[in-house]
């Protein structure tokens, strides 16, 4: 497992110049794919006078409990910095479950004989 001297995630030009590069291209590409198949986004004109936000890639190494590598992730993430409220953005909202919810949702699981299992997303793009 990646320890204190490792980095825990790499920029895109470090994991082009990593021995798994093929590995973090195989997860950028999965990435991009998944994005294409949910329609998340779509290429326009950019419009005269608008600030334009850049992104750059996210490169981790995933392990499990025991310190075994499961898998490679990418992600690509918007410098929000780059970003003006009221010309940007208007609004922000983050998707989150109230702990209320989740003891229910336990609840009624237990009620129900039911066991709650771990899942990952992985990509969590609201399509509109």
């Amino acid at each position: 497992m990646e320890t204190g001297s490792k980095k825990s995630s790499l920029s895109f030009g470090e994991a082009m110049q990593s021995e798994e590069k093929h590995e973090y291209k195989k997860s950028i590409i999965g990435f991009l794919d998944d994005l294409e198949k949910l329609n998340a986004f779509e290429i326009v004109t950019k419009p005269v006078g608008m600030n334009v936000v850049g992104s750059r890639w996210v490169c981790k190494k995933k392990y499990d409990a025991n310190g075994n590598l499961l898998q490679f992730k990418s992600r690509l993430t918007p410098l929000g910095y780059q970003q003006k409220y009221g010309v940007d953005y208007g609004e922000t909202f983050g998707h989150v479950a109230m702990s209320g919810t989740n003891r229910l949702l336990l609840c009624v699981a237990a009620h129900w004989g039911r066991y709650p299992r771990k899942g990952d997303v992985t990509n969590a793009f609201q399509t509109t």
